[in-house]
């Protein structure tokens, strides 16, 4: 047995000695057989790559083929196309487009819309004001308080102010960069105008007409009114009117670097990162005016009283953002997303602000700091820095009418995760004489939501 183990050795060596001549041809020579794993022999574990400075000469029916052929410059280098799935099917594409392209996105070809600017109206709706109830009347011999029988609100209260329908604008455009646009830049302008709710109410006294408010003084600690408009019995006390009125209006700007994530025929997907400004402001406005014609009491008939009452907040945002956006296209339609987030530092401000003005009419005006919700003990401005975020969602519907012009209808919905709102600050705790140390001011923020209908035009370049 040994002796046939040791003649089966070198046999084996033999065959190793006939070989080496052949692996030590260099490529360079012409006659130099391509060295091929497996010697031409496919097996399990055989590699699919070959030597390509050298010719194959290998029988036909040895040499791979089909899909296991390899050009001449293949490379064992990792193919992205597989991280992100954008392989081409375009035969337009140029082959160093690997990530693929799309004329719907801009193939490789010089052709292909690269730039796009859109314009669109708004009609958005926001969540209400939740101011107090700011503005009461009444049938005569009852008194304007909140919440009384008998007792009408007219601004304020119960679910706060309706802003109603928001109207404003959206601007759009951008370019993607380079032969395959695997990147972009972008960037929005947008706004809602200012618009305001306003209520006005007028008594001849009559009816009663009231700013109702919480009496913190010491004597009384009950509800109570600011009397506008009276009367007692028979008798006419005052007359006047009250305006109200709550404005709100936002604007924003943002750009983006996008990013390409994934594309294939007719859907394309980009990340988007950059810079968000955004800023909210609102405010809340009470004015009354008061003429005294009851003969008899202390008060001189005709004296004119005017109040004003005036809240005013800012929430300016400077961050980053981050989203994605994708869009699908179908013959003449396409439908476009968009999921984003901007985070950085809120800015809010704020200022309380308001005065008494007492008009006699043979006497000189005199003006005394606060109204009836400002008084000395909460007037005067305020700010603080606040970390915030802005989520924002859209989806958007177009239709071509035109080779590079869209219609389109959507729907976006923007989210404040901390802003200060004008109605959020009114103390309705009062104390006309000053007495006790009401109303104050503490800075009270919350979250805030706007959503609604985009109806625009779109042309690509």
């Amino acid at each position: 047995m040994k002796i046939k183990n040791v003649l089966l050795s070198l046999s084996l060596a033999g065959m190793c000695f006939s070989q080496a001549p052949a692996q030590d041809v260099p490529h360079s020579t012409p006659s130099a057989a391509a060295r091929h794993i497996g010697d031409g022999v496919r097996s399990i574990g055989d590699s699919n790559r070959y030597v390509a400075t050298s010719p194959d000469e290998r029988p036909e029916q040895f040499r791979p083929s089909g899909e296991y052929a390899k050009p001449a410059h293949y490379s064992s280098s990792l193919d992205m196309s597989i991280v992100a799935p954008t392989a081409c099917q375009s035969a337009s594409c140029d082959t160093s487009c690997m990530s693929g392209c799309d004329t719907n996105f801009g193939s490789c070809s010089t052709s292909a819309s690269t730039t796009w600017f859109s314009a669109e109206s708004l009609l958005w709706f926001s969540q209400s004001h939740r101011a107090p109830a700011l503005v009461t009347t009444s049938a005569a011999g009852v008194l304007p308080v909140a919440g009384a029988n008998g007792v009408t609100t007219g601004f304020g209260g119960g679910d706060g102010i309706d802003t109603g329908l928001l109207p404003g604008y959206r601007v759009s455009g951008g370019k993607y960069l380079g032969d395959c646009q695997k990147f972009g830049i972008g960037g929005r302008g947008y706004g809602i105008f200012s618009d305001s709710e306003e209520y006005a109410a007028a008594s001849d006294g009559t009816t009663n007409l009231g700013i109702p408010f919480f009496n913190a003084n010491a004597a009384v600690l009950t509800e109570d009114a600011f009397l506008v408009a009276s009367s007692v019995g028979p008798n006419i006390i005052s007359t006047g009117n009250v305006t109200a009125r709550a404005d709100l209006d936002m604007l924003g700007a943002d750009g983006s670097l996008h990013i390409l994530l994934g594309r294939s025929k007719g859907h394309r997907v980009d990340m988007l990162a950059g810079y968000t400004y955004n800023r909210l402001k609102s405010s809340i406005g009470v004015v009354s005016e008061s003429t005294n014609v009851f003969t008899g009491d202390a008060i001189i008939d005709g004296t004119v009283f005017t109040t004003n009452d005036l809240f005013e907040t800012e929430n300016v945002f400077n961050g980053a953002h981050l989203g994605v956006l994708s869009t699908i296209v179908r013959s003449k339609i396409n439908l476009t997303t968009l999921a984003k987030v901007s985070f950085g530092n809120m800015r809010q401000t704020g200022d309380i602000r308001g005065f008494t003005i007492t008009d006699p009419p043979a006497a000189a005006a005199t003006t005394v700091a606060g109204g009836v919700f400002t008084q000395p003990s909460n007037m005067g401005p305020f700010a603080r820095d606040v970390f915030a975020f802005i989520p924002e969602l859209g989806i958007k519907l177009g239709y071509s009418v035109r080779e590079n012009m869209q219609l389109t209808v959507g729907y976006t919905c923007m989210f404040w995760s901390s802003v200060g709102v004008a109605a959020d600050q009114i103390d309705r705790t009062i104390d006309l004489t000053q007495a006790v140390n009401r109303p104050t001011h503490t800075f009270v923020d919350r979250s805030f939501w706007m959503q609604g209908v985009d109806l625009g035009l779109r042309f690509d370049f």
